[in-house]
């Protein structure tokens, strides 16, 4: 946790007075429970300000769609053997997701699904210990602090063979496996009211940092496991470390936050925000059936963007960029599943409007949208 002590000094930095609220284990999801939100890729509002006594004002956030995502209880999940501690599932990457609930914590237990390399795999991926989504009973300036593992072995021979011919490696392995650490650190650093859209709530609000590697090794004889990811090429899946920030709101007596805020790269812009829903006239629609998309950040960008592809199919694609008469000037194929994250340089593409495409193995055109390159 070194790299992250600087973190918690500026967040500390200053002096507040007490919390207003408490919150108790009242906004912990139970089975049985339905989560309704709002997920907005384009919000115009800035990163919030820490402190006592805030007002927030997130009135002008809004979403096309009211996502729906129901909880049951883990006994009907097809795997819930394997998680025998949990007591509500959920969906997940187009698997299923395990959690654990007590009067202290809501943990994220594991899931099956894609695996988080983005190889195309469906794995049974365990974290040890459980990663905690939510503490109770948390107060302004409480400070924890956590770590997570998940180790998932495989055979050579499961990965498709674009992927094991990319990695272009001198002997044949024995086996790989994917090596996940999660190293988070979370400070209540402020208090008061949110303001969204149909609702005004008392919350604390939650400063997360998190440090996420996910390294990709190999088994070789006698040998020890040997780290090949720095020698992963990019359009096989996402390896190495990523960081993330985001500032969560949460209110006692409500299952859904009332806000999450991630911030880009930079941590100097939002990025994008979840938030409750409270307008039911829009269409509703279950997280389960979602189809595959791609979101560009930041968008407008100047020389490397971000794509976040969600709710994909195990199997092949290729992500491609065109310029305004319809050229290709950029494209990537990779085989994955779930989610995926996929970074792309595009220093050498003039400034102007250009648009992307995700295609799927078999030509079909899943959605198109446009990206804007600018330079300063």
């Amino acid at each position: 946790m070194k790299r992250i002590i600087p973190f918690i000094i500026s967040v500390l930095s200053f002096s507040g007075l007490f919390a207003q609220i408490t919150l108790t284990d009242s906004y912990f999801p139970a089975a049985g429970d339905t989560l309704f939100t709002f997920n907005d890729i384009m919000p115009t509002i800035d990163v919030p300000s820490s402190g006592a006594n805030q007002v927030w004002d997130f009135t002008s956030l809004s979403g096309p769609v009211v996502l729906q995502s129901v909880l049951k209880p883990a006994s009907d999940g097809e795997n819930s053997a394997q998680f025998p501690n949990a007591s509500i599932l959920a969906d997940f990457q187009g698997g299923e997701g395990y959690y654990a609930v007590d009067n202290n914590s809501y943990r994220f237990q594991g899931y099956v699904g894609a695996d988080p390399g983005g190889i195309g795999l469906e794995i049974i991926a365990l974290f040890s210990p459980n990663v905690i989504e939510r503490r109770a009973n948390l107060e302004y300036l409480d400070v924890n602090s956590s770590e997570s593992n998940m180790l998932f072995a495989f055979s050579f021979d499961d990965i498709p063979g674009t992927i094991t011919d990319s990695l272009d490696l001198p002997i044949t392995p024995d086996s790989l496996r994917i090596r996940v650490n999660i190293d988070r650190l979370e400070v209540i650093d402020g208090w008061g009211t949110v303001d969204i859209p149909g609702g005004s709530y008392e919350v604390l609000k939650e400063n997360r940092f998190e440090v996420t590697d996910t390294r990709l090794e190999a088994k070789i004889s006698i040998l020890p496991w040997q780290d090949l990811t720095d020698i992963v090429p990019p359009e096989i899946g996402f390896f190495g470390m990523d960081t993330t920030r985001s500032y969560n709101f949460y209110a006692n007596d409500v299952i859904e936050p009332i806000a999450q805020v991630f911030l880009d790269d930079f941590e100097t812009e939002v990025q994008r925000v979840s938030f409750k829903a409270n307008d039911f006239t829009i269409p509703v629609r279950d997280i389960s059936t979602l189809t595959a998309d791609v979101i560009a950040y930041p968008n407008p960008a100047i020389e490397e963007v971000k794509f976040e592809l969600t709710s994909l199919p195990t199997g092949d694609y290729k992500l491609q960029i065109f310029n305004i008469l319809g050229v290709p000037v950029w494209s990537r194929d990779f085989t994955t599943g779930g989610t995926k994250t996929m970074k792309a340089d595009l220093s050498e593409l003039r400034k102007g409007t250009y648009l992307y495409s995700l295609i799927d193995g078999k030509g079909k055109t899943l959605t198109t949208k446009r990206l804007m390159i600018i330079r300063p």
